[in-house]
């Protein structure tokens, strides 16, 4: 008799090969796998194909994303599975909508449909009702990560604060909605600057002529933080791709990037009398949770080195940068940079 060990060794072996081979015909030959097999393939997949800079999903990819979609939709027309997949594959653009819904209907007590209804009520801006769904996107989160982003809210001061999307708005986006956070920030999410509707409110809000967002995204974000310059701040959870027009003029002061601040040392120094305690109290067991507390090293290195710049040394400083930099195993890294600083005179 086959032993538990056995069939789950045959069938990671069987998940391989299909991802491998062209989905259309290997589905179509031999043993099939079930759609939960093919979702999961198609997330994987779509994880793999994100690059930094842009939400535009190179031609090739996307039809391999979508070769696994039709294969959900010939072969599971009526899942749970195909109705989530769809929706996730329309990037926001509202054409899955119905989708989405109907993916609800028949597993309600998914978590990825949940958060994803969370993300498509706060893009309709139906905010009752994504505040129903905020806490299922509020227990993804780690202790650390909701003492991550409740310190980002509540020491940024912007009217606008720009996020990437689903890893780091929802969460910040669900806290809002729960009462967590108190702030005066409207979060920008790119992700939902794929959906044209979001988009031309944010440039109606703003007054930019209209620019595709995909593919453009660079050009997009320099246009409305141009308009209004001083009001907007940018989340460095943000690839830095994204901000490659406005390189010459962001500069870091905490957790957030903003334009020709008045000073950026003084706004680093307050960034670190905020966040001393937090440093200290913070656990960072989870993988997740150090790459997420590896932000505080940029700002903190920075203060660092103006410090020498001016002829001063924070011991304290350094030490817990030497901390930080030790939790999250970027030791030697850190080291490298801080020696070469201490050479500043």
């Amino acid at each position: 008799m086959m032993s538990s060990r056995m069939k789950n060794r045959i069938r990671t072996i069987g998940i391989l090969i299909f991802i491998l081979l062209n989905m259309s015909a290997v589905y179509g030959q031999g043993p099939s796998l079930s759609p939960y097999d093919l979702k999961e393939s198609y997330l994987e997949k779509r994880a793999s194909y994100e690059r930094n800079g842009t939400k535009l999903v190179a031609a090739d990819n996307q039809m391999e994303l979508d070769r696994i979609l039709s294969v959900l939709e010939e072969n599971a027309p009526n899942s749970y599975e195909y109705h989530y997949v769809k929706y996730v594959n329309s990037n926001y653009d509202g054409t899955a909508n119905g989708d989405l819904l109907a993916a609800y209907k028949l597993k309600p007590d998914a978590r990825e449909i949940i958060v994803e209804l969370f993300g498509y009520y706060e893009l309709i801006g139906d905010y009752q009702k994504s505040k129903e769904f905020a806490n299922a996107v509020k227990r993804k989160l780690s202790s650390d990560q909701i003492t991550y982003f409740k310190h980002l809210m509540s020491i940024e001061n912007a009217a606008y604060l720009i996020m990437s999307g689903e890893d780091d708005a929802y969460a910040a986006m669900a806290l809002q909605r729960l009462g967590e956070i108190k702030s005066i920030s409207k979060i920008i999410n790119l992700d939902f600057l794929q959906n044209d509707t979001y988009r031309k409110s944010i440039e109606k809000e703003f007054g930019i002529a209209s620019i595709p967002f995909k593919g453009n995204e660079a050009k997009f974000i320099s246009a409305i933080v141009n308009k209004q310059p001083t009001r907007i701040a940018i989340s460095t959870t943000v690839s830095q791709n994204y901000l490659s027009m406005l390189q010459n003029s962001t500069f870091i002061v905490g957790l957030t990037y903003r334009v020709n601040p008045e000073s950026q040392m003084s706004d680093l120094e307050k960034f670190w009398g905020a966040s001393k305690q937090l440093l200290i109290s913070a656990t960072l067991n989870a993988r997740a949770d150090k790459g997420l507390f590896q932000n505080f090293l940029p700002p903190l290195l920075t203060l660092y080195k103006l410090q020498k710049h001016n002829g001063k040394s924070d011991k304290e400083l350094r030490k817990a940068i030497e901390l930080l930099a030790t939790r999250i195993n970027k030791t030697a890294q850190v080291n490298e940079i801080l020696k070469a600083y201490d050479q500043i005179e």
